[in-house]
């Protein structure tokens, strides 16, 4: 009767590389780097508006919501006249001005002089205040009718090179928003880098909005209908069109920025070995025991495999170490032809990956009396130095 020994082979490729703290990680493999959650949070400057904060004269736009910011005109803080398409409208509206308690108003002929609160008009309507409360906000465009434009706030550099990535955050509602926050991303690196022995470098910066407004909200407001001089008093906002630099938010980050990861990876890789051949060991009978071993010559050759596109044919080293695990009473090691060595000892040696190496599996049963089925399985681990 014939017995057994199969040769089961496993690939293992590790490296090890410094964790990233606080900041994200790099994978030694591919060279991806991924950031950790960033929150970006807003505290805006609030000021009460005056000539100072607004100019006189200077145009505004009503918001009619937290989205859009409509049509307006210049804002003037002193007593305004303006013209109504007829006479019944700038009385109408005179009356209802004064009766509002915001404002005072005076009509004659098709004229009506507004006292005492800060006005602009637009085609349709005159619209009026007694005070304001502004609080700034930053936006990516000149143009304010979007008033939800926030724009980018943090930046991702990778190097060597100068590729720079926008993180991409989640979504804003309205101006009022103080926190944003971008959520984990994975970037990968440049394949066009020679050599093994890369410094990996990821940067993340600020990227502060270019323009600052004002979202002024006005609790005391009456507006005027062109065409009648019909009055509705209720709040309003409104926009100014100039960028206000002055008022910037304050910009804090968590974790604080600027964030830089600048280490030295081996990102070496090997996808996969193959092993020939692929063996099964006719051993004998375990009953005609001997004191020599039968032994199965066995050649191992490594192909390496580099994910990334520089020298893929390196012939490079690699750390090989065996376990060796048996069933039954044999007595089995796989020996290494040059230094007589058995690696299934667990000890680890320097190979070359391409380099074919010759090695003997060897098995004799434990002594004169062993009997019953037996076999025996080796695994091989190649790991990167």
């Amino acid at each position: 009767m014939k017995w057994f020994v199969f040769m089961f082979v496993a690939i293992a490729a590790t490296l090890m590389v410094t964790p990233e703290a606080n900041s994200g990680s790099f994978d030694p493999v591919t060279g991806a780097y991924t950031t950790d959650t960033i929150t970006v949070t807003l505290t805006p400057k609030t000021v009460a508006a005056s000539a100072s904060v607004i100019a006189n004269g200077e145009k505004v736009r009503r918001a009619t919501s937290t989205t859009y910011a409509e049509q307006g005109g210049s804002l003037y803080w002193g007593s305004r006249t303006y013209t109504m398409e007829n006479a019944t409208g700038a009385t109408r509206a005179a009356t209802g001005i004064n009766a509002s308690g915001v404002c005072t108003a005076t009509a004659s002929g098709t004229s009506l002089t507004i006292n005492g609160c800060f006005t602009f008009s637009d085609e349709d309507a005159i619209y009026m205040g007694k005070s304001a409360s502004c609080k700034s906000f930053f936006s990516l465009h000149s143009n304010i009718s979007y008033l939800t434009s926030l724009g980018d706030f943090v930046g991702l550099n990778f190097g060597p090179g100068t590729n720079s990535f926008q993180l991409n955050k989640t979504g804003n509602t309205d101006v009022n928003t103080t926190s944003i926050t971008y959520p984990s991303t994975t970037r990968s690196t440049s394949l066009g880098w020679s050599g093994y022995d890369i410094n990996l470098q990821a940067t993340l910066s600020a990227k502060t909005p270019p323009y600052t407004y004002l979202y002024c909200s006005v609790s005391q407001g009456v507006t005027v209908v062109m065409d009648n001089g019909g009055t509705i008093t209720y709040s309003f906002a409104m926009v100014p069109e100039t960028s206000k630099p002055a008022y910037a938010p304050t910009i804090s980050y968590s974790p604080a920025l600027p964030i830089t990861n600048t280490i030295a990876v081996n990102i070496r890789n090997i996808a996969a070995i193959e092993i020939l051949p692929s063996t099964v060991f006719n051993t004998g009978t375990i009953s005609s025991w001997r004191t020599t071993y039968m032994e199965q010559p066995l050649t191992v050759t490594g192909q390496g495999n580099i994910t990334r596109s520089f020298g893929a044919t390196e012939n490079f080293n690699v750390l090989e170490s065996w376990t060796c695990a048996t069933t039954g009473q044999i007595d089995f090691r796989i020996m290494r032809n040059n230094t007589n060595t058995n690696v299934c000892s667990g000890a680890t040696y320097t190979h070359r990956v391409q380099t074919p190496q010759s090695l003997t599996a060897q098995w004799k049963a434990l002594n004169q009396t062993s009997s019953g089925p037996w076999s025996a399985a080796a695994t091989v681990t190649f790991t990167l130095p």
